[in-house]
C-alpha cells in the first residue's frame, strides 16, 4: 500500500506544482530495512493543500494543525500519513511550542530531533532508490554508526521530550547515544526541564514507550536517569513483559500495586480516560 501512496503523492506534487519529500522514520526505518506504520511528506509549497488532497482521495480522518503547518491523516487500515509544509522554528522560550515559519527543504531537516531523524527522499526518479537520500546533517554517517546524537546543543532545552525519545531511540535500535548529545542531555536532565513540559505532551510520549517493544528496558533506563519521576517512579516496571502485550495491558500491570485512589491521581496527572485501565 505504501507503494500506492507515493505513486498518488507523485500525482499531486504535479497537479499542484509543489516538491513533496518522504522524511523521517520512513526513511531510517527503510534503510535499516525495518517495516514503518507511518509515512511523512514535507512538501515545499502548501503541504495542507496536499494534505487536502489525499484525505479526498483516500478519505479517513484528517486533523489539520493550522499554526504548525502540518496534518495527519489516520486511514480506515489504521495507517497514518502526515504531511507538513517545509518549515523552519523558534522556540520563545524552553519547552514552549515553536513558532513556525515556511522555509526550503534543508531548513526544515536542521530543525528536526536527530540526524537519524533529518534524512528526505524526493518522489523522483525512484523514491525506492537510496541513492537520492538527501543528507544535510550526517544521518547517514550515525545509522551507519549506530549514534543517537541531536543538531545541535540546545535541542534538550527547545524540547525536553527528546530527552525522552533520544533513550527510547536508542533501546529501540540498541544505538549508543553520541558523546556531546550524552552530556547536553544530562545537563537539561539536572536542570529539570521536563518538569516544563506539559501533561498531554508527557503523556504522548509515554503512550509511545508502552508502544515499544522494549518499553520495560526503556522505562527502566529512564529510572535509572531519574526522569520516570516524570511520570511516576513507583510504577511496577517488573510487571511488564518483553513480549508483545497492548498498551492498555501494560499500563494495567504498571499500576497493579497503586490503591484506587492513586490509580485515579495518576491517570489525572497523565492526562488519561479511566477507562485506558
Amino acid at each position: 500500500m505504501v507503494n500506492c501512496y507515493i505513486k498518488i503523492a507523485r500525482k499531486i506534487e504535479k497537479q499542484l506544482g509543489c516538491k513533496i519529500y518522504i522524511v523521517g522514520g520512513f526513511v531510517r526505518d527503510k534503510i535499516l530495512k525495518l517495516k514503518s506504520v507511518d509515512l511523512d511528506f514535507v512538501v515545499e509549497g502548501d503541504g495542507l493543500a496536499v494534505a487536502d488532497a489525499f484525505h479526498k482521495k483516500f478519505g479517513g480522518k484528517l486533523t489539520v494543525y493550522k499554526k504548525f503547518l502540518t496534518a495527519s491523516l489516520k486511514l480506515k487500515n489504521n495507517f497514518v500519513i502526515d504531511i507538513a509544509t517545509a518549515r523552519t522554528e523558534k522556540y520563545p522560550q524552553p519547552a514552549s511550542m515553536p513558532q513556525v515559519f515556511p522555509a526550503k527543504l534543508e531548513k526544515d531537516l536542521f530543525r528536526r530531533d536527530f540526524t537519524i531523524n533529518a534524512l528526505a527522499l524526493p518522489l523522483v526518479p525512484r523514491p525506492s532508490s537510496l541513492n537520492t537520500i538527501i543528507d544535510v546533517c550526517g544521518g547517514l554517517s550515525d545509522l551507519k554508526n549506530k549514534l543517537i546524537r541531536v543538531l545541535h546543543k540546545n535541542s534538550f532545552t527547545d524540547d525536553p521530550t527528546r530527552i525522552l525519545r533520544a533513550i527510547r531511540y536508542a533501546c529501540r535500535f540498541n544505538f549508543s547515544i553520541e558523546k556531546n548529545t550524552e552530556k547536553w542531555m544530562k545537563q537539561a536532565i539536572k536542570k529539570n526541564l521536563l518538569a516544563l513540559v506539559s501533561p498531554p505532551r508527557i503523556r504522548d510520549e509515554f503512550i509511545k514507550v508502552l508502544s515499544e517493544k522494549k518499553a520495560k528496558k526503556i522505562l527502566i533506563e529512564f529510572k535509572k536517569r531519574k526522569i520516570l519521576k516524570h511520570i511516576d517512579d513507583k510504577l511496577a516496571l517488573s510487571a511488564i513483559s518483553e513480549k508483545k502485550e497492548s498498551v492498555k495491558i501494560r499500563l494495567k500491570k504498571l499500576l497493579r500495586n497503586f490503591p484506587e485512589e492513586r490509580k485515579f491521581l495518576f491517570l489525572k496527572k497523565m492526562c488519561l480516560s479511566p477507562k485506558s485501565i
